[in-house]
């Protein structure tokens, strides 16, 4: 801009008395409230937009810069257009020992005339809030467009403010009235209204800066100026000040946990094609509070591999000292194969056992189980599956016998069941539109899995999704159906999502009547219109028959275990209505509860959770689900439940880790008295003598926690709490006598385990007194406890003070990474595709500050989280006074 800019601002009309009246001091004058004037006397006034220094370098000598140690003339980059930067002498501060922006803007003027207080004239060459502030409170000059616009010099004008409220700012009352609404209005206060807004809504930043939003702002405040309104760039500043000031009450809880640190990472991609790796970690501190909070949302480039994500887990952790062995914990991760590198490299960096210290994500391994049997496994050989010839392994011959048993039974006078059984609803075909084969080989089981009754659910989505006519047209049908305007909304299955295909088969259910009117309004459109086989929609093809939707509620049924036991185990290990609230020590027990599951349901029998209608106590009742199938359909579903149950059983027998099993042993009302019982009803998993292997991985783990020192403190708890269907499952697994040392003896000595028994006495009666002195005790007979095993823990610390540091650390493991996915769910509604410009660290510091401060680890000097409350005002008037 040419420098005539100084002719186009005009001088008011009291400049001439303002010259003779300044005062060189601190105090502002009364009339002017928001002059920042310097703090020294200076040997001459301020200038105003008449007599203003200009910008001048030579005025810059030896001695000068002397005086301003560490800058230099900034000598990058262009000169901005913006109306103040010929005011000013643009420098750069090069001091090392200072960090921030580097850019500031000196006042020509202030800087001509010797004021010695740099703050009052020195400020960030950044948005030109502060600087335009400076000009217009100080020198009386205002943007050219203010100028044509009228606005006034002060932002806090009483003549403004007056005509606003029609006051007599000669009236006294006037006057304090005007004093008052002066002293409501904060700066600070202003932004974090603003921040508030932006990141609760995840808008752009960059909101603040529209002319139109400006507009609203200044329209209903008379207080309010533009330079008040902070720029994007400000409140990126304020979210950066808030995550400086909270690394280091993080880093001092993450140190003083009394726990071990554990971890669960995992890799996201944005719509906007941003890759992050989300790293959360899961402790209890000093007084027993468990915290689950997001260390780190690293932004990824590159492949993925496994050597790159043990990189970024790494820097993350030296990044908040986690360096004491002791304190780091376990990793509970999903499958992916560059898990399983990075393990081992982080193994080989920290010196722990991979093995050992890797914890699969439960729920992602259900969803792995629950896809085999629904839709198959490519990677089976069906032959074996349908007909076991001996070459499974040995852990799998008993079940495979079981399984051909009870498909060797299959008769065809079941038909004649089925036949009676049926309920057609008239607008529903009986028979399915695609049986189940009458021979069972990899080419007709591929075809059953994409046309079978979930298929079909699974296709109609496909086609809904596609065709936003066809998908509008299934809400009309919806409304014609219902009667009224609301409609529900197709649930799209998918790969990995947990529990999606059982929610998709619930609410096609749920929406049953209306498919009919939807298929039915189809067909009629089409045979209307043409009703050429070549124009015929392909949704038709995939219409449910009353066969069919008998199997999607078998299906239903069958799932129901799993929906309960993902949902259980991707809790927050916190307690609340529930008795199970997804603590590591239900990990393992939920496993054996899914495979019993299978196995009975391969018998054609399941437990079905059913609610008294007027005590609303609940119970589980055997149920036969088979009833009503052909022998064909049901020899086919018995075949994808033994899928499922191979997958499930896959990994269950890679559950080698100690703390699977050392998490359910110090649980106080389960210990091994659990575990003999679930492993004694089945032959496969009794022979294997599980209990002396992982016995002796948990005595190993012990010997590194003998000589550790710990000062407890005793509490007392309250013990009430109801079963649910977890526990009840668990309670008719091992139905039997009270579980007493007695029994657990007993059950020690079936299946001729007496040498085994007899090898683990000489070992135990080795070790430290705690672990033997825990194991001889009886169970604890408590609700509470059960549900809150860390409690016991806290009030017999003083009885095992070594013990209870081990048995708290394997009891804090997460059993699932859903922490992370609930990470990746909020950044994604920051990462909408139109902020594709939004700073990647800019979304890690804006999910990290919302982690600790839900957290409640750090308080935020930001009251956001208090706004909601009804005195909100009071609150954001205290920031001025304090800040």
């Amino acid at each position: 801009m040419s420098s005539n800019i100084f002719s186009s601002i005009p001088s008011t009309s009291n400049q001439p008395s303002s010259m003779e009246g300044v005062e060189f001091s601190s105090s502002p004058p009364a009339s002017s409230p928001g002059t920042s004037l310097p703090t020294t006397p200076s040997p001459r006034p301020r200038g105003t937009a008449a007599d203003f220094v200009k910008v001048d370098w030579t005025l810059w000598g030896r001695d000068e810069w002397a005086k301003w140690p560490g800058y230099g003339r900034y000598s990058g980059g262009q000169d901005t257009k913006a109306w103040w930067q010929q005011f000013g002498y643009r420098v750069e501060d090069r001091s090392a020992s200072r960090q921030g922006n580097k850019l500031k803007w000196i006042c020509a003027d202030c800087f001509a005339r010797g004021f010695k207080k740099k703050s009052d004239f020195c400020f960030v060459c950044s948005t030109g809030a502060a600087i335009k502030k400076h000009l217009r409170q100080a020198h009386g000059i205002v943007a050219p467009n203010e100028v044509a616009c009228g606005v006034s010099s002060s932002p806090l004008d009483d003549q403004k403010i007056a005509r606003f409220i029609n006051a007599d700012v000669n009236n006294p009352h006037d006057q304090f009235l005007l004093g008052k609404l002066r002293g409501r209005f904060s700066s600070k206060g202003l932004r974090i209204l603003l921040l508030d807004w932006v990141t609760y809504h995840n808008l752009p930043f960059d909101i603040v800066n529209t002319e139109r939003f400006q507009r609203i702002l200044l329209y209903g405040n008379p207080l309010l100026d533009v330079a008040h309104i902070p720029s994007a760039k400000t409140l990126f500043r304020v979210l950066e000040s808030e995550y400086r000031g909270a690394v280091g009450p993080v880093t001092e809880i993450l140190n003083s946990a009394r726990s071990q640190i554990h971890f669960s990472f995992d890799g996201w991609s944005s719509k906007s094609y941003t890759s992050f790796l989300g790293i959360n970690a899961q402790f209890i501190d000093r007084s027993f509070v468990q915290h689950r909070i997001l260390l780190g949302l690293r932004p990824l480039s590159g492949r993925h591999n496994g050597a790159s994500l043990a990189d970024e887990v790494a820097d993350t952790l030296a990044f908040w000292q986690i360096n004491d062995p002791d304190k780091l914990g376990y990793f509970t991760l999903d499958n992916a194969t560059n898990n399983d590198t990075c393990m081992e490299e982080l193994a080989f960096e920290h010196n722990f056992s991979p093995e050992e210290r890797r914890i699969r994500c439960g729920p992602h391994v259900i969803n792995l189980s629950v896809r085999d049997l629904l839709y198959g496994s490519k990677r089976e050989n069906f032959a074996a599956i349908v007909a076991a010839d001996g070459d499974d392994q040995d852990e799998d011959e008993h079940i495979d016998h079981a399984i051909d048993e009870a498909l060797d039974g299959e008769t065809d006078h079941e038909d004649v069941e089925m036949q009676a059984d049926a309920v057609v609803n008239p607008d529903e075909d009986f028979m399915s539109s695609h049986p189940a084969p009458e021979e069972i080989n990899e080419t007709s089981f591929r075809e059953y899995s994409q046309y079978g009754a979930p298929g079909m659910l699974h296709n109609i989505g496909l086609q809904l999704r596609a065709s936003p006519q066809l998908y509008e047209q299934f809400r009309q049908s919806q409304r014609k159906e219902s009667g009224n305007d609301s409609t529900l909304h197709w649930v799209f299955n998918n790969a990995t999502r947990w529990d999606s295909d059982m929610r998709m088969m619930e609410r096609a259910l749920l929406l049953r009547p209306a498919l009919n009117t939807f298929f039915n309004d189809v067909q009629n459109r089409w045979e209307t219109e043409s009703g050429y086989e070549s124009t015929k929609p392909r949704v038709l093809q995939y219409r449910l028959s009353a066969y069919d939707w008998k199997v999607i509620v078998i299906l239903v049924k069958l799932l129901k275990p799993f929906e309960i036991a993902t949902k259980q185990l991707q809790g927050n290990g916190i307690p609340g209505s529930r008795s199970t609230c997804g603590s590591f020590d239900e990990y393992f027990p939920v496993f054996e509860i899914l495979l019993d599951h299978l196995e009975s349901a391969i018998d054609g029998t399941i437990l079905e959770e059913i609610e008294d209608p007027v005590s609303k106590e609940k119970r589980d009742v055997e149920v036969s689900i088979f009833d009503g199938l052909d022998s064909k359909t049901r020899k086919l579903l018995k075949v994808f439940i033994k899928l499922g149950w191979k997958k499930l059983h896959k990994y269950y027998n890679r559950l080698t880790s100690a703390a699977y099993v050392g998490a359910v042993v110090f649980n106080p009302t389960k210990k091994w008295c659990l575990l003999d019982r679930l492993w004694s009803r089945v032959p496969a998993r009794k022979s294997k003598a599980w209990r002396s292997e992982y016995e002796a991985k948990l005595l190993q783990i012990w010997e590194g926690y003998r000589e550790r020192e710990v000062n407890c403190e005793v509490s007392a708890s309250t013990d009430e709490a109801s079963m649910d269907y977890i526990e009840r499952r668990l309670a008719r697994s091992i139905a039997g006598p009270p579980c007493t040392q007695t029994s657990l003896s007993a059950s020690s000595t079936r299946g001729n385990r007496g040498n085994r028994k007899g090898k683990l006495a000489g070992a135990v009666a080795t070790v430290d007194d705690e672990y033997a002195r825990y194991c001889a005790e009886d169970v604890v007979n408590s609700h509470h406890y059960r549900s809150r095993p860390i409690d016991w823990w806290k009030t017999n610390a003083n009885r095992y003070l070594r013990l209870s540091l081990m048995a708290v650390d394997m009891l804090t493991i997460p059993s699932s990474s859903a922490e992370s996915e609930r990470t990746f769910s909020s950044a994604g509604r920051m990462m909408v595709p139109l902020r594709s410009r939004l700073r990647r660290e800019i979304v890690a510091m804006a999910q990290c500050i919302r982690s600790w401060s839900k957290a409640g680890i750090y308080t935020s000097s930001l009251p956001l989280l208090s706004l909601s409350d009804d005195h909100w005002t009071d609150i954001l008037m205290s920031l001025k006074e304090t800040g």
